[in-house]
């Protein structure tokens, strides 16, 4: 892969994720010399850009003296090899050719792991998957939940017709009938000082007499006749 050697530079230059020293071994046939030798790294999108080290250990940072394209890769960490505090990039379409670098700590090891492993571009387009797919749940459920409160609303909006029409179907109870004193003044208009009109009065029922209470009296005033007309049985002194 070629690249502009002008844009590498200035590329290079601007403020990486993660920059520090690691000793870095290439994979064998790369160069004449496969031993570890130690070099500036700096990890700016998806390069790995490394620098070359002076005799005084200062860093030449005006060009980088390669470059690593993170793509299509897997980077773990060293475990299972007889290096201290070491890690290992392998592109998958060349499996044989292992980038190897050591650092001075095992925390070192986990943090250029980690940011190593979230450069590609794979795995940003994997991360913006997985929340465009969060976003979509999280649209259903907010839309499911809307419907069910609508769904709910209706519910409660048919159970109040039905209460307000059973409310209405109701007979209205008969007005009751006032009574008047018939000793009393009719009830006059304060404003206007007229009669109000009054419902006419039901004269009372006329009182009659028991059955009973009229055949004693009749048999009273029979005994009474008969005692007045036998003069033999007045008393003679």
């Amino acid at each position: 892969m070629r690249f502009n050697e002008k844009e590498m530079a200035a590329i290079a230059q601007k403020k990486g994720r993660m920059e520090g020293r690691l000793q870095h071994r290439p994979p064998p046939g790369t160069f004449r010399d496969v031993a570890f030798r130690e070099r500036y790294f700096k990890l700016v999108n998806n390069m790995l850009f490394y620098f070359r080290l002076n005799e005084f250990g200062q860093i030449d940072s005006k060009e980088p003296v390669g470059l690593i394209v993170l793509e299509n890769y897997s980077v773990r960490v060293e475990s299972d090899s007889d290096l201290s505090f070491a890690f290992g990039i392998l592109f998958l379409d060349e499996p044989d050719r292992k980038h190897i670098f050591t650092t001075r700590s095992d925390e070192d090891v986990a943090m250029w792991v980690d940011a190593i492993r979230q450069a590609s571009c794979q795995h940003w387009k994997h991360k913006l998957l997985c929340m465009q797919s969060s976003m979509a749940a999280l649209k259903e459920a907010k839309e499911k939940e809307m419907s069910d409160k609508l769904d709910q609303q209706k519910v409660l909006g048919n159970i109040n017709d039905l209460s307000l029409l059973d409310f209405t179907q109701r007979p209205s109870p008969s007005p009751q009938r006032q009574r008047r004193n018939p000793f009393l003044p009719p009830p006059t208009d304060s404003a206007t000082g007229s009669t109000l009109l009054q419902p006419p009065m039901v004269p009372p029922r006329p009182r009659t007499n028991s059955p009973n209470l009229n055949s004693r009296a009749q048999n009273v005033n029979n005994n009474n006749n008969a005692q007045s007309s036998n003069p033999g049985d007045l008393i003679k002194f």
